[in-house]
C-alpha cells in the first residue's frame, strides 16, 4: 500500500507488479515466514497450470519454500538428473541439496547425500564434497548400507589426499582399515578401489 501510494507498484486486480528490483527484493524480505510460504505455493501452483517444460528446478524452489517437502523432492530429483546431463554441475548440487533438505525418509536422504557428495567429488570441488562425504558415509551406516558407506569413506580419502591437509600416512592408515572391513564383507570392489587410491598416494 506505502509503494502504491508512492506509483512504484502497479495493482492489476489480484496480482501486483513491483518493477524496480531494489523494492521489490526489500518487499520480500518484509515478509513474513507464513506470507512467504503461501506466495511461494502461488507461483508453483502456477507454473503447474502453465503446463510449461523445462520448470522442474523452479518447481523445486518454490515447494521447498512453501513447505511442501514431497514436491520439492520429487521436482529436485528431476531437475538434478538435467541439470547433471546438460553438465550444469553446481546447478544439479543446487537442486540435490534440495532433495537433501527435504527427503523424510532416512535412507533415501542418506543416497541422496551420497549423490551429491559423489557428484562434487568427481567434479573436483573437493572443499565442499570433503565434508559431506563423511555426512554420507554416516547417514549411509545409520541406514545399515555399509557397502555404499565404504566407497564414500574411500573417496573422502582420496578428496583429504587432494586437499593436502592430511599427512599420507594418515591416510595409508584410514585405507587400511577400510580395506581390512571391506575384506570381512567379502567386498572385493570396494577392496579394489582402496587398493587403487593406495597405490595414488604412495
Amino acid at each position: 500500500e506505502e509503494l502504491a501510494a508512492w506509483r512504484l507498484v502497479q495493482l492489476d486486480r489480484d496480482s501486483v507488479r513491483i518493477a524496480h528490483e531494489l523494492f521489490r527484493s526489500a518487499q520480500y524480505r518484509r515478509l513474513g515466514p507464513a506470507r512467504l510460504a503461501v506466495l511461494h505455493r502461488a507461483v508453483a501452483e502456477h507454473l503447474l497450470k502453465s503446463g510449461d517444460a523445462g520448470l522442474d528446478g523452479e518447481l523445486a524452489i518454490h515447494f521447498a519454500k512453501a513447505g511442501d517437502g514431497a514436491a520439492a523432492v520429487r521436482y529436485g530429483r528431476i531437475a538434478a538428473k538435467e541439470a547433471q546431463e546438460n553438465g550444469a554441475v553446481a546447478e544439479a548440487a543446487h537442486f540435490l541439496e534440495i532433495v537433501v533438505a527435504n527427503e523424510p525418509d532416512e535412507a533415501l536422504r542418506a543416497d541422496a547425500t551420497a549423490d551429491l557428495a559423489r557428484l562434487l567429488h568427481m567434479n573436483r570441488a573437493i572443499a565442499r564434497a570433503n565434508p559431506l562425504l563423511e555426512l554420507a558415509s554416516t547417514r549411509l551406516r545409520r541406514v545399515g548400507d555399509t557397502a555404499a558407506a565404504l566407497r564414500m569413506e574411500i573417496r573422502r580419502v582420496d578428496g583429504l589426499a587432494e586437499a593436502g591437509a592430511t599427512p599420507i600416512d594418515e591416510l595409508v592408515d584410514r585405507l587400511g582399515r577400510i580395506k581390512a572391513e571391506a575384506r570381512e564383507r567379502g567386498d572385493w570392489e570396494a577392496v579394489a578401489r582402496a587398493l587403487d587410491v593406495e597405490l595414488h598416494l604412495l
